[in-house]
């Protein structure tokens, strides 16, 4: 397995202790992680929703840059999701975790699919009367032209984001170009699994996970995707920050069509997966202090 850096191996130990410490909710919400504490224990967090692989290690740099007065929180999504959860369910869902904690957000900030669940946090937020700004960190809606995925594909999405989250390798030039046979995608989700990482680690690539952890994921990651093809964001009156990666392909236009308060987009060079790795993680970080003082 490879080394994780003390930061990530602190983490890591303090989700599986909350997980194993608490018990099962009636509805699955997720972890609230603390990622920095803050100086002002008083001061309404920073709070940071997973992408769509449901991990929290992306956010570790961007949680440094912003250390300062807030605390910065991040929510771990559940392991064990419910087959019909929503975007809208897993907003709520991570608000009450926020409320019993005694949270209110001072931004509502995500990544990716991270950022379609902050924007409909926050719309929930203003229906009860207390609009939060919101920051998207190269986000958009699935388009409704894009049928939704089958399982090989799926399969093959999820290990190509695994791959493309821990940055480049030697023998691959992006995970969309995994050295994996395609008869291997049409096998059971584990059997397709372990097929595919004992070929990676051939080519010099380890994920890092177990076996247990690593289909764990990929239910969540399942369950996410079905989410957020259902999902189409609605209009909000808060302001909204995108931070657009130029190479990606989040179009600007969805948002101004459907932000009815006021709508800033910074575009920045790079990818996707850019955003939450230097240098461009700096200007996230900077969007996300100016949304939260």
């Amino acid at each position: 397995m490879a080394a994780l850096s003390p930061q990530k191996q602190a983490l890591l130990d303090a989700l599986r202790a909350g997980r194993s410490s608490a018990a099962a909710p009636a509805a699955a919400r997720g972890t609230l992680v603390e990622l920095q504490p803050g100086s002002d224990r008083a001061a309404a967090p920073v709070v940071l929703c997973p992408p769509i692989g449901g991990g929290v290690f992306c956010y570790t740099g961007l949680a440094r840059l912003l250390a300062g007065r807030r605390p910065v929180l991040a929510v771990a999504a559940d392991e064990r999701p419910a087959p019909g959860t929503t975007v809208e369910s897993t907003a709520e869902g991570y608000l009450a975790l926020l409320a019993d904690a005694g949270h209110r957000p001072a931004v509502l900030a995500g990544w990716s699919y991270g950022g379609l669940v902050a924007y409909e946090a926050a719309r929930r937020l203003a229906d009860a009367g207390g609009a939060v700004p919101v920051v998207l960190l190269d986000t958009m809606s699935w388009p409704a032209s894009v049928p939704a995925w089958d399982a090989p594909t799926t399969l093959q999405r999820f290990l190509a984001d695994l791959v493309d989250s821990a940055g480049p390798a030697d023998g691959l030039t992006g995970g969309d170009r995994l050295p994996v046979d395609p008869a291997v995608w049409r096998l059971p989700p584990e059997r397709a699994l372990d097929a595919a990482v004992v070929r990676l680690r051939y080519h010099g690539v380890d994920l890092g996970l177990e076996a247990a952890d690593l289909a764990a994921r990929y239910r969540g990651y399942e369950v996410a995707t079905r989410a957020m093809h259902a999902h189409r964001p609605g209009p909000y009156p808060g302001p909204v920050t995108l931070l657009h990666a130029e190479d990606s392909a989040v179009a600007p236009d969805e948002w101004q069509a459907r932000v009815s308060g006021p709508l800033h987009v910074r575009q920045v060079p790079g990818g996707h997966y850019d955003v939450v790795r230097e240098p461009v993680v700096r200007t996230a970080a900077e969007l996300l202090r100016a949304a939260a003082p």
